[in-house]
């Protein structure tokens, strides 16, 4: 189960972007540096945020699923697979996937890894019957489908499917403060939002 300090009204966080190093922060992989240098225009979330996020979530992820489903650098993941997870990772770019999972490789983890676009994952996964406990949206900001940022087309699709799980169930949405999420989709509830500097992210859960 997982357990949030969720309010119901937007909070603005006073968090500098700084993006390195990038590294574990707790865990059985604590402290191991992930390189980023090679991954040349990817946007890496900001260490303190991550830190805000996982502090959410906990220092023990133990028996849930987590879907990484556009993992850049691997960060999110990697933090989430530290602290006991099964997670999922996808990165949909070939150069990226291959550093990740040459990463995952070298560490000697075995997870799941995908180079798939969102979408196509998405409708895979439902066909299998996945079911998660925590899914992490982070598309690029500026990436478009259908007409609306990535980050919506990826979340309408997510509404329609049983992929998050009805009992503990997050979808963690990280996008641009310049882009506006709904308060509900599907039946999906947007029960937190954060803003820091630049980037917000909300918190849904299964209404």
């Amino acid at each position: 189960m997982l357990y949030f300090c969720i309010k119901g009204q937007k909070k603005t966080l006073n968090v500098k972007e700084t993006i390195s190093p990038l590294r574990i922060i707790t865990g059985s992989l604590k402290g191991r540096s992930i390189p980023s240098q090679t991954l040349g225009d990817v946007r890496l979330t900001p260490s303190r945020l991550k830190e805000s996020i996982f502090n959410m979530l906990g220092t023990n992820l133990a028996g849930l699923h987590f879907l990484d489903l556009c993992a850049g650098s691997g960060q999110i993941g990697l933090e989430a697979l530290s602290r006991g997870a099964t997670v999922a990772f996808n990165e949909p770019e070939k150069k990226r996937y291959k550093i990740l999972n040459d990463l995952l490789q070298k560490w000697d983890m075995q997870p799941e890894i995908f180079n798939q676009l969102g979408q196509n994952l998405i409708r895979a996964f439902e066909k299998r019957r996945n079911v998660f406990d925590i899914i992490y949206l982070d598309p690029p900001y500026n990436a478009e489908s259908n007409g609306n940022p990535l980050i919506t087309d990826l979340m309408i699709l997510l509404s329609q499917t049983n992929l998050l799980s009805n009992t503990t169930g997050c979808l963690i949405a990280q996008h641009a403060a310049s882009i506006s999420l709904p308060t509900q989709l599907g039946s999906f509830i947007c029960r937190d939002m954060r803003d820091y500097g630049s980037t917000s992210v909300n918190i849904y859960v299964p209404s």
